[in-house]
């Protein structure tokens, strides 16, 4: 287990806010950076190997700048949720965690022992976000999803010849995400009940226009 720090904002709305970040590559570490952004302070656990995200983009001096901005704000802990001892940790953080993000496929923090049932037993006030391709049930919610994914069934490559870059359809649900989480996020701090908020890849790319 290892850990980096980054300095945080130390004022914003969300200041004081705590958030657990469980995400990889880019859909739950963009969601964790809005609200860090916006002066929370998170937490990201990241798989000892590393997030793949640290191989994407452009690279200086070896690093990828891509990752940095995903990282930006946040402290980093380096943890095996596959081993017993990481999730005994993962669980003790997620204690005293207002918000935790995740968007690992479905059913994979029930088998550790860290699902929403089981966190908000402990922590009655815990605001969980579940990102997943196809939602959290339902005939496709096993299938892997990833934002090309969401793009191709939502129909938008047929309006142009070439898709860009940058993750299109994984940052506009996380800012639409981050829309409805705000205002949920300001209510929770005053009634203090568990919430779950668990969008699916594929919604954001039906109202929106290509191009």
């Amino acid at each position: 287990m290892t850990a980096t720090t980054s300095p945080n904002p130390a004022e914003g709305p969300l200041a004081g806010l705590r958030v657990l970040e469980m995400g990889s590559t880019v859909a739950g570490p963009f969601c964790g950076r809005l609200l860090a952004d916006f002066g929370a302070e998170v937490v990201k656990i990241e798989d000892p190997a590393g997030d793949p995200v640290r191989t994407m983009g452009k690279r200086f001096h070896g690093k990828s700048l891509y990752a940095a901005s995903i990282f930006r704000n946040k402290a980093l802990l380096a943890l095996d949720l596959r081993q017993t001892r990481g999730r005994e940790i993962a669980r003790d953080m997620a204690q005293r965690a207002d918000v935790l993000i995740e968007n690992f496929r479905p059913g994979s923090l029930e088998s550790w022992g860290l699902g929403y049932e089981q966190l908000s037993a402990v922590n009655p006030g815990l605001v969980m976000v579940r990102i997943s391709g196809f939602g959290q049930d339902g005939p496709y919610s096993q299938r892997a999803g990833y934002g090309v994914i969401g793009e191709a069934l939502s129909g938008g490559p047929r309006t142009q010849r070439a898709r860009p870059g940058g993750g299109r359809s994984a940052v506009r649900e996380r800012l639409q995400l981050h829309g409805a989480l705000d205002p949920s996020l300001r209510q929770d701090r005053l009634r203090r009940q568990p919430l779950r908020v668990a969008p699916a890849g594929i919604d954001p790319q039906q109202p929106l226009p290509y191009g």
